[in-house]
């Protein structure tokens, strides 16, 4: 079914893959972020002076 919407709108299968890639990459890299920050500095309030 999903493959008959896709064809319908005209919609490549390869950028849903990309859209959902960019979906889960975007916040997982903040995170992964603010981790990296937590491990170096240690301290959350640096943010809030």
């Amino acid at each position: 079914m999903n493959a008959e919407l896709t064809a319908k709108k005209g919609v490549d299968s390869n950028t849903l893959k990309l859209k959902w890639f960019f979906y889960i990459y975007y916040p997982a890299h903040l995170i992964a972020v603010g981790i990296l920050r937590l491990a170096l500095h240690g301290d959350i309030s640096l943010i809030f002076r």
